[in-house]
């Protein structure tokens, strides 16, 4: 029987094939019509032709792309991030039960649930833990708005959907002891040593306003 995160990944995924397949239709039949119209008409589309098939191949690129994670696992960002947590059944057990009976927050391809954050459509990382991030705060890229995650792995991660501050109280609320809020002096002691950063903050030793440790 098929698990909630299985479930869930295969509709997503589907969802994003249909698209992928719907977009490289539409483009490239308007690429057939600029190619007729050039040639009946004399009238010359070989720019927006180009840029018409440039845009259709990427989309089956993408076509491929999620074909292949539907059916391949192994290849799967989702699936090798799961296997670091360790056996590779009593992890997605874990997280399709929590995602299916204990998510705080969902929206699009994000799960925010007790123990784990999943996205759907992450380009790095794509499954977490909570007990992972040790410092979060809401930043503007791009002209986006996203809540950053510093992880005790030194890597980070960002949640792009949804209120920030919503976000956040929520996480927060789960592990009381992450480190909320952006100070420059922060970054500074985080950059002059990371693992002493990591390892004080897993400690419950926190920075002073000065920007020194306790």
């Amino acid at each position: 029987m098929m698990n909630y995160f299985e479930r869930i990944r295969r509709s997503i995924f589907n969802e994003k094939i249909r698209k992928y397949k719907l977009y490289s239709i539409i483009f490239g039949i308007l690429s057939i019509i600029g190619g007729v119209l050039t040639f009946c008409v004399h009238i010359s589309f070989i720019l927006i032709d180009v840029i018409l098939l440039g845009i259709m191949f990427y989309m089956i690129q993408g076509l491929i792309k999620y074909n292949h994670l539907l059916e391949s696992s192994q290849g799967d960002i989702f699936y090798q991030r799961i296997s670091e947590y360790g056996y590779y059944d009593d992890v997605i057990r874990d997280i399709s039960y929590s995602m299916e009976n204990e998510c705080l927050y969902q929206k699009s391809h994000v799960y925010i649930t007790k123990d784990w954050i999943v996205d759907f459509d992450a380009k790095d990382i794509g499954v977490i833990q909570l007990d992972q991030i040790i410092w979060m705060y809401g930043v503007q890229l791009n002209g986006m708005a996203y809540v950053k995650c510093h992880l005790d792995n030194m890597n980070e991660f960002f949640i792009s959907i949804g209120p920030i501050d919503k976000i956040i109280r929520l996480i927060s609320e789960q592990r009381p002891k992450i480190l909320i809020g952006y100070s420059h002096k922060l970054e500074t002691l985080m950059k002059e040593d990371p693992q002493l950063f990591v390892d004080n903050l897993k400690k419950e030793i926190y920075p002073t306003d000065k920007g020194t440790w306790k």
